[in-house]
Parts: C-alpha cells; structure tokens; sequence
C-alpha cells in the first residue's frame, strides 16, 4: 500500500450504513405461524470515520443491540447495506457477504459484549480465551500468539498472572478488560462496544472508559458505542446518535446535542442525567413506556408521550432532516424548527424549569 493509499483510508469513511432495517418475526401456534414482527431497526443509516466515536443511546428495546448485532452479521438483517472499509481501502458489503469474506471482516472489525461474564467460556482460562481468534485466523505461530496475548494483558491494565486464571476468579472489571483484550487480538480498525460499562460500577466504568480512550488515540480505532446512559457516551463521543422505537430521532455532534437539542426525546434523556451533589429528587421526565414495536404508534412513534405534540405528530412520520445545511445535526420531528429546547446546562440550573 503506497502513502498516498494510506492517507486516504485515514480520512474516509470507515463504516457506512444506509437503510438498516430488521424485523424478528412473531409466531404462534403448532406450526409456528408468522402472525406478525417485531420492528426492531427500522430504515437507519448513518457514518463512522476512521479515528471517530459514534455514540448510541436510547431506552432498552429501542433497538441499539440489534443494529450493532447486524453490523456483525449475528443476526441478518432484513433490508439495508453495511459498507465497510478494509485495512486495504476496499469496501465491502458486509449484507449478503460469504462466510469466507466475514472471516477476514473479522480482523478489522470486533466487537465488546455487554455482559463480560456470559461473553467468556467459563471452561477456559484467560490465555486459551485471548488466544483463540488468533488461531481461528490462523495469525503467527504458537510462540507468537503467546506474546501477542503477554503484551495486551499488561496493555488493558492486568499482569500475566491473570492469564492461568479462569472467568469466574476475576471481578466485573477485570473481566470487562478481557472483554476488550480479546478484541484487540486481531488488530482491528472498528470496535462496536455494547453497553461495556453498564455492568459495573461507577469507578470502574471510569477506568474501562479512559482504558478505551487511550486505546483510540494509541491505536487509531474507530468505535460505535452503544449505551443507554448520555452522561457516559458524551465523555467518549465525537457525535451522538439518539434511537426511539427502532428509530434515529437526532443525530449530532456531542457538543451540539448538549447545548442545543432538537428533539423533544433527547431533551428528556438530557433531564434524566443525574447531577453530581444535588439531592433533589427530579419528576421522570417521560410518563409511560415504550410502546410496542410490534405494534408502533401511527405518525411519529414518540408522539403518545410528546408533549409537544399536534394532530399532525400522530398522523404522519417524520423525515430526518439536517437542521442547517452542512451542520450535520440532523433530527426526526415535525416542529425541531419552532421549538426552543433546553440543553444541558439549562437543564441542570433549573432555568428550563420542569418536563
């Protein structure tokens, strides 16, 4: 690969995916008959740049897994593209690829479960466990396969005696930063991160988040960060992408989105994040739940607990559109043009009032 290759997969798109959608299907019966689906993604697309951290927040059952799921190809996606650029500057379709072509995917791109306990095979110790993908991608020979996995336990913050240890003798955090060596086996551009920090506890989350941190800027990678706590991604994030109902409703660079969000659901997950040293108790900032995917509300799926919602809200969906040409803020609302939401800091001052 020549410079002038080099640079320009530096500063392109790394991942790009139009259209992402996914429906589980519902069945019943003896026969197992379809009666309906489960509309868990519906029509997504979005970009990651290489270097970039794109976050992913919602409520649970809003979709996140899934899209991270589909990008992986652990479940098939029902419609939609995934484009993705190799370490050669080829991009390839990853819908319909072969499971040969997924295989060498898998040296670029990886991805950190949620749950690091069920995501590691409690029959084998640590050095069996970081050295698997190796194998299976038959990378080096035995001897360097060993060194490889020596290097990225001491480079997540371990020591080499961990390695003859066994899943169930490390704690949470322990096992989240196997989690993460395991996934730096390879050497790969992308790491999709499923809620990596929402098992554990708030000082260890900090040390998994500035272990990712320092991991980025060492090793240039690219991560898609799924959670569904703001307070978290916006300490990872360049941008921010906010799901409801299988739906983005705004996606925005981190900065933007805090001091100025568009959408009424952002601005209620703006609400909930807790404020260090206050004792007072916040009103929720959403009644009810999230409605059935199964069955989503007609028009936009937020409007039953919009309250700024119109007849127009519940009869018509909104399209995703850019605020200010060229801003890359983009929202999913009817009225993102009348309404004067309030960011962050207002939020947090008490100036905005209550939700």
């Amino acid at each position: 690969m020549t410079e002038a290759t080099r640079a320009a997969v530096k500063t392109a798109t790394l991942l790009r995916v139009q259209g992402l959608t996914k429906y589980f299907p519902i069945k019943q019966g003896l026969l197992q008959k379809t009666v309906g689906y489960v509309r868990a993604v519906e029509n997504v697309s979005f970009t990651i740049r290489h270097r970039e951290t794109l976050g992913l927040v919602g409520e649970s059952g809003c979709g996140k897994t899934t899209i991270g799921r589909c990008i992986m190809r652990l479940v098939e996606p029902t419609a939609g593209e995934v484009y993705f650029r190799t370490k050669r500057g080829v991009e390839v379709n990853l819908v319909g690829a072969s499971r040969d072509t997924m295989k060498e995917i898998y040296r670029d791109m990886q991805m950190i479960f949620q749950d690091p306990f069920s995501s590691l095979n409690p029959r084998m110790p640590i050095s069996e466990i970081m050295e698997e993908p190796l194998e299976i991608q038959g990378i080096g020979s035995k001897e360097e396969r060993r060194e490889r996995v020596r290097f990225l336990i001491e480079r997540v913050g371990l020591n080499r005696s961990h390695l003859d240890r066994y899943p169930h003798e490390l704690s949470g955090g322990q096992r989240q930063r196997i989690g993460v060596a395991r996934a730096l086996t390879v050497d790969p551009h992308l790491l999709i991160c499923d809620e990596p920090v929402s098992a554990l506890d708030v000082s260890v989350q900090a040390q998994i988040l500035n272990l990712l941190k320092g991991l980025q800027k060492e090793l240039g990678l690219s991560y898609l960060f799924i959670s569904h706590d703001l307070s978290v991604v916006e300490h990872v994030s360049d941008r921010i992408m906010v799901m409801y109902l299988g739906r983005i409703m705004e996606l925005a660079p981190t900065d933007k989105l805090f001091l100025s969000p568009k959408h009424p659901y952002t601005e209620a997950l703006l609400w909930s994040i807790p404020i260090p040293g206050s004792h007072t108790l916040k009103p929720p900032p959403l009644q009810g739940g999230t409605p059935n995917p199964a069955n989503p509300p007609s028009g936009c799926a937020f409007h039953p607990r919009c309250k700024y919602a119109v007849k127009r809200c519940s009869e018509e969906i909104p399209e995703l559109v850019e605020v200010v040409p060229g801003s890359g803020h983009m929202v999913r609302c009817h009225r993102y043009a009348e309404l004067e939401l309030a960011g962050f800091e207002e939020l947090r001052s008490g100036s905005a009032g209550q939700l």
